[in-house]
């Protein structure tokens, strides 16, 4: 299938935050102290019996029999306000304790992440499982846009035998790009013989069968972050003589190439089936049947971060010849258009002609 394809780039609100100290202390039994970390902080003249605990120049009242257990995002300690994180970034949230002598268990709430996202031969999310959620450290990648959660529910058993249990909870802001929107032009089914060669087309020569066009991008001097596209078969069956030439084995089927890597340039599509006459330059009979979903997706250029999808459209056509004339054509046509989606496209397996 002929391609070229648009890669660009958006800018949008939304920064990597660092964070403030959090307001708030889970009450553990303990004389422990943080001292594993720089600003980390310590108790008052290093006496947990003043009852005061200093951090990045901010005192909490506490008990003798208490210390902070906090939660980190990154590396940052969470405050009270949300930072924003990038759609498909690479998050660790952990919990600081630091009680070497008690046994801690964790079970962890994380709202819009996933564990992965996979894209080789097949494709496919793997989501976050219970088993994954019972450490003190969780990593994750974010893709649901909006305000998001964290909550770690922590039950500490003392050397005694003394069971606590405490909770620590923080928010964050998943930001992507919104607002583009996919503007699709059809082409039409052509047939053609050149140099002895037969085609029934989706598009032609005069148009592409599918051209896509994102609109709502900014200016290339603010762009962040990478844009590319992806497209998923549902359907491609070619013959020729009633002989099946193509077909998927186990749709839906990942087209050719994640993602396509080809920059600044609209998507376009021109699938076809193609045979060369038989004798006396007859043309054999052919048809092709095509039904796709094209995705354009997104990756903000953190390190190790995943592509997430920011729009697709499905679209489909299908022609047959017979004796060097067009028996029948679908035109192509466009339908379930899905606006800032966030389901991840996946596969069973890739396509290559």
């Amino acid at each position: 299938m002929g391609r070229s394809l648009f890669t660009g780039c958006i800018a949008f609100v939304g920064c990597l935050g660092v964070f403030a100290p959090i307001r708030g202390n889970a009450q553990i039994p303990s004389w422990s102290r943080f001292n594993g970390q720089p600003g980390d902080g310590e108790w008052l003249n290093g006496n947990p019996r003043s009852g005061v605990w200093v951090y990045d120049q901010q005192s909490y009242l506490s008990t003798a029999a208490s210390v902070p257990a906090r939660m980190t995002i990154n590396g940052f300690f969470v405050g009270t306000t949300p930072q924003n994180y990038y759609a498909g970034q690479p998050m660790t949230f952990s919990v600081r304790t630091n009680l070497p002598n008690e046994t801690i268990t964790y079970s962890w709430s994380i709202t819009g992440c996933i564990k992965n996202y996979v894209t080789g031969k097949s494709g496919y999310q793997v989501n976050l499982l219970p088993a994954d959620l019972k450490s003190g450290t969780v990593s994750c990648y974010p893709i649901i846009p909006g305000n998001n959660t964290a909550t770690c529910n922590i039950s500490v058993k003392a050397s005694n035998g003394t069971v606590t249990n405490a909770s620590v909870s923080g928010s964050f802001n998943v930001v992507k790009p919104t607002g583009i929107r996919l503007v699709p032009t059809p082409g039409a089914i052509t047939f053609s013989v050149v140099n002895g060669t037969a085609s029934v087309r989706i598009g032609g020569d005069a148009a592409p069968g599918m051209t896509i066009t994102p609109t709502g991008l900014p200016p290339v001097n603010t762009q962040i972050g990478n844009f590319d596209w992806c497209q998923i078969l549902h359907t491609y069956v070619t013959t020729v003589l009633g002989i099946t030439q193509a077909s998927l084995a186990s749709p839906p089927e990942l087209d050719t190439i994640f993602p396509y890597n080809l920059p600044n340039q609209p998507f376009n599509d021109s699938p076809y089936v193609q045979a060369g006459l038989i004798a006396n330059s007859v043309v054999p009979p052919m048809s092709i049947d095509f039904d796709a979903t094209t995705y354009l997706m997104w990756n903000c250029g953190v390190s190790g971060a995943i592509w997430v999808p920011i729009d697709s459209l499905d679209w489909k056509a299908a022609g047959a010849e017979s004796a060097g004339k067009l028996t029948s054509a679908t035109q192509p046509t466009v339908s379930n258009p899905q606006n800032d989606t966030v389901v991840q496209p996946s596969w069973n397996d890739t396509f290559k002609l």
